[in-house]
């Protein structure tokens, strides 16, 4: 039997509403403007050389589906969705890093979603076909460059925060836009897609998969992400210790430079003078960091009711002590004053003043301790030493490549100033004001309460994207093979199910032609005056008619299954060969025997027994029939004849199978204008087939064409209801034939039924992929022909 493939897939299965709905192009618009900027902002991000990426872009999926299915319509619902997803909530003006994505993602989207219903067909969107999918995998490869690309611009150009490796971003980015194209587009269009019937089983073979394989990358990510955000946080609470620690190491260095300033002056005798305070007091100077100045002041009396007057004071750097009046301007004025001086008359152990401001406007503080009261002195000598916050923590921040960030400050909120080191405004913030980790402790120092708070932004390693980038280019490789085979076990059961009802119309046909013959049949068997017997290949009586038991004299069931010999013996020659031998042995002709019956009741009858035997395909004896009359009527003999011969006629044949007349497609009743059909053919004998087809059609107009120039003229010129195209032409491939006649909108709507030689399914499926509705390979059977044709016009 001939294989042919008949367009089911595109005819049957195509049907669905127009993308052109109103209210659906609302509804989509509408979940656009919702749904992008949540999608947005809830999709986890995850580090990536310093910058965040998102492994799984659901919200490209959304508006790369929502365009492919409703056109260049949902981009402005998209730059909607995009503008408020860009600015966040409560919604504000975008960073550059926003409008940037916000843009990117229309351009991925406009581009990627037109790309997939290039050409306007209405299959284009179920993914089930070689060029549908091809067409995925270019909009995949768009959206792939243009993140990449823009990832790239952004770490050039505007970004504050740049990659540290920005071609490796780029790839990162372009990568996880491709993949989560591939992986979640489809699964989006299993259920918004205009194709409900060619999706509705491939929900649960593409759609779910899909689904339930990102969901397992989500949690795959998220776990990989915890693990290192665990790490990372031990990491930072190790470094903060040590920070910590270090810090009051460093603090403690110029207190003790003015703890040892003030017992060498205690100690002098007789009292210390300048040359050999600059000689004790510079190297404590040089090597304890954040030191500025070191020397000491006067109080003018022992109660502090005057200001304080320096007395020496040696600066970092300088080579010598100089004039007390030239360094005492970079001194806070509250260390001269007359309330400065009262405290300083109480600093036996060593005290750190609030905050102040050293220098230019640089924050620092000023270590202080006061030498013993001499008996019958006028004032008191206190040493003191100016600190600068600055080079303290830099000098243990420099050596630190993890981003520590420090904020010291004083405890008391009735000081002036409080911060001594750390950003703007770290003095005030709370846990909850840090993306990253923080942790905050309190000490005590010379007097005073200090406390110190070490953020770190969360930074992890990245690992997550080891395992990432291999799963997601592995799982878009899942999804284009889960496509592509699902798409081709969908058509090979289409064109099963096309088969089989093919089938079972032929074998309905055959039942009822033999129901017929066996209605005719029987009506002759009752009908006929004359016995008639219908025999089995090996003699026994099968059924027989009333006439022929009535001659017998017997029932008409006691003669079932009964040997023929037995019911029609000779009498006058008992001993020659029986009506069983004459079967096996007879030809397709009559035959005929006279002989003697003796019948049941003793009577014997002379008649005329006639054989016909019937033959099956193999050209064996399948059955016989017997006629039986009286030879003394001769009348009825020849009623007999007759009558045999009409019961030949309708036993030894089944009646043919008329093909179905040619109807309109929309009512499937017979047109009731002319069908124009156009046949481009490669030799003559090709266009036979279908003129001998076309013999019972008095409706259809054949036209001819035997090549690629004269087949287009003529289907331009006669506007066809139908076209008849040999794949394989005289002057070239008739699928280039096809191409043409697709491209042009005169003959775009023209179905078009294939004949080839080639039943391989790549020729089969380059044919449909051209608009082909019908494919039928050689040789090809007249009624297959006629149904293609009926279906399609």
């Amino acid at each position: 039997m001939p294989s042919s493939t008949t367009s089911s897939t595109p005819t049957a299965l195509t049907a669905a509403a127009p993308t052109g709905r109103p209210l659906l192009r609302l509804a989509l618009s509408l979940l656009l403007i919702a749904a992008l900027p949540l999608l947005w902002q809830l999709t986890p991000v995850y580090d990536i050389s310093g910058v965040l990426v998102a492994p799984l872009a659901f919200a490209l999926a959304l508006a790369l589906a929502a365009t492919a299915r409703i056109g260049w319509r949902a981009l402005p619902a998209l730059a909607a969705g995009a503008a408020i997803g860009a600015a966040g909530w409560p919604l504000a003006a975008p960073g550059p890093v926003g409008v940037t994505e916000a843009l990117t993602l229309l351009a991925q989207a406009a581009f990627g979603g037109l790309l997939l219903r290039r050409s306007g067909r209405p299959d284009d969107l179920a993914l089930d076909t070689d060029p549908a999918i091809r067409r995925l995998v270019a909009a995949a490869l768009a959206c792939a460059l243009m993140g990449g690309f823009a990832r790239l611009m952004l770490d050039l150009t505007w970004s504050d925060s740049p990659a540290q490796r920005p071609l490796f971003a780029a790839l990162v980015r372009a990568t996880a836009d491709g993949a989560s194209v591939l992986l979640l587009t489809p699964v989006l269009l299993a259920f918004i897609a205009p194709q409900h019937q060619r999706w509705a089983a491939r929900r649960r073979t593409v759609a779910l998969p899909l689904a339930l394989l990102a969901l397992l990358l989500l949690g795959a990510f998220a776990g990989i992400e915890g693990r290192e955000r665990q790490h990372a946080q031990q990491r930072f609470e190790r470094d903060a210790d040590v920070v910590f620690a270090r810090t009051q190491a460093l603090l403690d260095a110029p207190a003790q430079a003015v703890q040892a300033v003030n017992g060498a002056m205690r100690n002098a005798t007789p009292a210390l003078s300048a040359p050999a305070f600059d000689a004790l007091a510079r190297p404590w100077l040089a090597r304890t960091a954040g030191v500025a100045h070191l020397g000491w002041l006067d109080t003018p009396r022992g109660d502090g009711s005057g200001p304080s007057a320096v007395r020496h004071l040696i600066s970092r750097g300088a080579t010598g002590g100089g004039p007390p009046s030239n360094d005492a301007e970079a001194l806070p004025a509250a260390l001269l004053s007359r309330e400065g001086a009262a405290r300083t008359l109480t600093a036996e152990s060593v005290q750190v003043s609030p905050v102040v401001s050293l220098g230019t406007d640089r924050p620092g503080f000023v270590l202080y301790q006061a030498l013993p009261l001499e008996p019958g002195a006028s004032g008191r000598a206190v040493v003191f030493a100016t600190v600068l916050a600055d080079p303290l923590m830099t000098q243990l921040l420099a050596a630190r490549s993890d981003a520590l960030r420090v904020c010291l400050y004083d405890q008391d909120p009735r000081a002036e100033r409080r911060r001594l080191y750390g950003g703007n405004g770290c003095e005030t913030a709370s846990a909850g004001d840090s993306a990253g980790f923080m942790r905050e402790a309190s000490f005590d120092f010379a007097g005073r309460r200090w406390s110190m708070r070490i953020s770190q932004p969360l930074r992890t390693p990245g690992g997550v994207w080891l395992f990432a980038l291999p799963a997601l280019a592995g799982c878009g490789l899942f999804a284009l093979l889960l496509l592509k085979v699902t798409g081709r076990v969908e058509r090979i059961e289409a064109d099963a199910r096309s088969r089989t009802g093919e089938l079972r119309r032929e074998i309905d046909l055959l039942r009822q032609a033999q129901h017929r013959g066996e209605q005719a049949l029987d009506g002759a068997f009752e009908a006929a005056q004359t016995g008639l017997a219908l025999l089995e290949s090996d003699g026994r009586v099968q059924r027989a008619n009333a006439a022929f038991a009535e001659v017998l004299g017997m029932p008409v069931a006691d003669l079932k299954r009964r040997p023929i010999d037995e019911l029609l013996g000779d009498e006058a020659h008992p001993h020659d060969a029986g009506l069983a031998m004459m079967l096996r042995e007879a030809g397709d002709e009559l035959m005929h025997r006279t002989l003697r019956l003796k019948l049941p009741s003793g009577r014997v009858l002379p008649a005329l027994v006639t054989l016909r035997v019937l033959r099956d395909a193999d050209g064996r004896a399948a059955a016989a029939v017997c006629a039986l009359h009286d030879l003394s009527d001769q009348l009825r003999r020849r009623h007999a004849e007759r009558v045999l011969g009409e019961v030949m006629d309708l036993s030894g044949s089944n009646p043919p199978t008329l093909p179905p007349p040619l109807r309109n497609a929309s009512h499937g009743a017979r047109p009731a204008s002319a069908q124009r059909i156009l046949c481009v053919h490669r030799d003559a004998a090709h266009a036979a087939v279908l003129r001998q087809a076309l013999a019972d059609r008095p409706l259809a107009q054949l036209s001819l064409a035997d090549g690629l120039g004269l087949g287009l003229s003529k289907a331009f010129a006669e506007a066809p209801h139908l076209i008849v195209l040999d794949a394989e032409l005289a002057d070239g491939d008739g699928l280039q034939l096809l191409r043409q006649l697709q491209a042009d909108p005169r003959t775009r709507a023209i179905p078009v039924i294939v004949l080839s030689d080639d039943p391989r399914p790549a020729r089969i499926d380059a044919a449909f992929s051209e608009g082909a509705r019908a494919y039928l390979t050689r040789p090809v059977e007249p009624a297959k022909l006629l149904a293609a044709i009926d279906e399609l016009i």
